[in-house]
């Protein structure tokens, strides 16, 4: 389901007005200046014949190439989350993605890493299939339960398979955190706890968003710290399990390729992907939510080899 063709005026009108209510009328051109478009994502549980062949939406199976490997990790299938038709998304939002073909989402739910270690590389992974590809209705490879187990011993739990729902998607503007380099100089007190500027800010974020949260592209809204420096520093080969190093994530260079991170997708704790199994909702870390990027250029290039998970918790 697509938006009128006149949302993003209305989307940005809606900003404008917002940004005054925080009191950030005089930063306002720098901050619309900053926005990018992303698509919000709402799901509804439907049965796991009603999914659309080569459609939008999440759990269930897939839809992939025939002879295809379902993707593993640690000798683990993993867990399917999403799949969206690429001419949906382009006639929604423009995100920087192929015009065409399938892109679909798969991440380890069940052990969950949460990103901090360069070993946690292959715990996601994002398929495009070209259109004109023909496709096949895909069931996940069983395996072995990880810490979270399956209910009663029978089938798959709902974190090795989501329960299979009906996506819609609507264009919404989002915002970068205040250490973004696109906004970082409005804030000339960042580091400061006290900075009541950088507080309005981030309530101006926090007011774009309404849980349960999925989003496909755009900028993230973290939970925890910023996720781009995450990605590529743990990516580039560096555990951060116990902090990062200052001089190194400080360094010009670090930074730029840091922000050459976009989000790809992001799905929040939600009860309507768990609804099949147990009827609770699947849960990121502590009710938090899970983030999958990728480098701009590799997305530019149709290469999705080697995105980057994230996995915070409130």
């Amino acid at each position: 389901m697509n938006q009128p063709a006149d949302q993003e005026a209305m989307s940005r009108e809606s900003l404008h007005e917002r940004i005054a209510t925080f009191g950030l009328t005089e930063d306002a051109s720098a901050i619309e200046a900053a926005a990018a478009p992303a698509a919000r994502l709402r799901f509804e549980a439907t049965a796991l014949d009603e999914l659309p062949a080569r459609g939008t939406y999440a759990g269930g199976d897939p839809d992939l190439p025939q002879e295809f490997a379902w993707p593993a990790w640690r000798g683990k299938p993993l867990t399917f989350l999403a799949q969206f038709d690429l001419r949906e998304v382009a006639a929604t939002v423009d995100l920087g993605l192929p015009a065409e073909g399938l892109l679909s989402f798969f991440f380890d739910a069940v052990d969950q890493p949460w990103g901090f270690s360069p070993e946690d590389a292959g715990s996601a992974a994002v398929v495009w299939t070209a259109p004109g590809t023909p496709t096949i209705r895909t069931p996940r490879p069983a395996s072995d339960a990880g810490p979270y187990g399956r209910d009663q011993g029978a089938g798959l739990s709902e974190y090795e398979r989501l329960s299979p729902a009906r996506a819609t998607l609507r264009k919404m503007l989002t915002l970068p955190d205040a250490f973004h380099p696109s906004v970082r100089a409005l804030f000339p007190e960042l580091d400061s706890a006290d900075d009541g500027k950088v507080r309005r800010y981030e309530a101006l974020r926090e007011s774009l968003y309404v849980a349960p949260h999925h989003q496909l592209g755009g900028y993230a809204f973290e939970l925890q710290n910023p996720m781009e420096v995450e990605c590529e520093y743990c990516a580039s080969g560096n555990d951060g399990s116990d902090g990062f190093d200052a001089s190194l994530v400080g360094a010009p260079e670090f930074e730029r390729r840091a922000f050459a991170w976009r989000l790809l997708l992001s799905l929040d704790t939600d009860e309507v992907l768990g609804r099949d199994v147990s009827r609770r909702e699947v849960a990121w870390a502590s009710k938090g939510g899970l983030y999958v990027f990728n480098r701009a250029p590799a997305t530019a290039r149709r290469d999705f080899s080697s995105p980057w998970a994230v996995v915070q918790g409130t």
